[in-house]
């Protein structure tokens, strides 16, 4: 079960970005995997995708202040409401759990 809030077309854009990785992808294009290929089925592609979107809405997740501190200053949360914060203007510790959609200057950019 997933409950990361990315639509259904970023799950297919990851799913191709994954399939775009695999040996076969040169041979075969994304539009025509077929859901009875027993090898190359696009659903399986779609649950990986979505697998690892889950993955990543998971780790973005924030539930203390002391967690916070790591966040780089000018990321961008967003609080259960859908609430959206820049991690230095958080005071208030009622905000969590809240999730990070932008990391900001996490590399260094």
């Amino acid at each position: 079960m997933t409950n990361h809030p990315y639509p259904a077309h970023v799950i297919e854009r990851v799913a191709k970005g994954l399939w775009n990785t695999t040996p076969a992808s040169g041979a075969l294009d994304w539009e025509d995997l077929q859901p009875e290929d027993s090898i190359n089925r696009k659903d399986v592609y779609l649950e990986k995708a979505n697998a690892a979107l889950q993955a990543l809405w998971d780790a973005s997740r924030i539930d203390t202040i002391q967690q916070l501190k790591k966040v780089p200053d000018f990321s961008i949360l967003v609080d259960n409401e859908g609430f959206e914060y820049k991690a230095y203007e958080i005071r208030n510790p009622n905000i969590f759990p809240a999730h990070v959609l932008y990391w900001g200057d996490a590399n260094g950019a």
